[in-house]
Parts: structure tokens; sequence; C-alpha cells
């Protein structure tokens, strides 16, 4: 070889990433998982659900139909009553209407006024009884 001559070698230039583009590779395809044909599984799921909701149902039905239908028995307190027997109005004279005299009117005035303070009575025990509180509710 020739002293003279030189070598030349080729200089490297910058590579600029934005010219320089790799292969482009193909995506793989991607395999649809395959489906049962006639979707099975599903069915069974939504009839044993509803056979579920319908025995859970049927159960709290019977139950709420036994919870209201049974007899209620109620324990109200014993009230008692007053022991005295009811007074009950009688004329102590017989009025003669056909007797128009001062002496029987006075007498037919006695009667009317005892009627009057007997019917007086009665009233007050009527109205103290319509004020009786009863103590025991249970």
């Amino acid at each position: 070889m020739d002293p003279n001559i030189q070598t030349q070698t080729p200089q490297s230039q910058p590579v600029n990433p934005v010219l320089q583009q790799a292969p482009v590779q193909p995506q793989p395809q991607v395999q649809p998982t395959p489906q049962p044909a006639s979707g099975g599984g599903k069915k069974w799921l939504k009839i044993v659900l509803l056979l579920l909701v319908l025995v859970i149902l049927a159960v709290a039905g019977f139950f709420g139909y036994s919870y209201f239908n049974a007899s209620k028995t109620y324990n109200a307190g014993v009230y008692n009553y007053p022991t005295s027997a009811p007074t009950t109005p009688t004329p102590t004279e017989v009025v003669n209407p056909k007797d128009t005299t001062d002496s029987a009117i006075d007498s037919d005035n006695k009667v009317v006024d005892q009627e009057l303070n007997n019917l007086n009575t009665d009233i007050n025990g009527v109205d103290q009884s319509l004020n009786d509180k009863q103590t025991n509710l249970q």
C-alpha cells in the first residue's frame, strides 16, 4: 500500500430518532373466547334465584299470616263497681189529683221535694261514677 494514500473512514452521523423508524411489526390477532352455544349456565342460575325468592316470600307470608291471624287477649284491669244497690224512687205518699185543699197541696209539695232530693242524690252518684279514673290498665 501506498503511504501517501489515506484511507478514509466513513464518519458516523448522528441518528435522528424521528427519521429512523423501526420496522412495523403486525399486532397479534386476539382470538375471541368461546361462548357456550345455549347459555344454559345463566339460565339455570336465574331459575334457581327465582325459586329461592319465591320460597323466601312463601315462608315470610306464612309467618305473617299466622302472626296477624292469632287471637289476641287483652287483660284489662278489673273495675270494682260500687256495691250499693241503686235506689229507685218510690213515692212516699199517694197524690190524689182530685184533692185541691191547702193541706193536700202542701202534702203533694213535700212529696215532690222528697222525690227531687232523691233525684239529686242519684245524679250526684252518676256524676261521681263518670269522674272515676281507672288506675290499672293492664
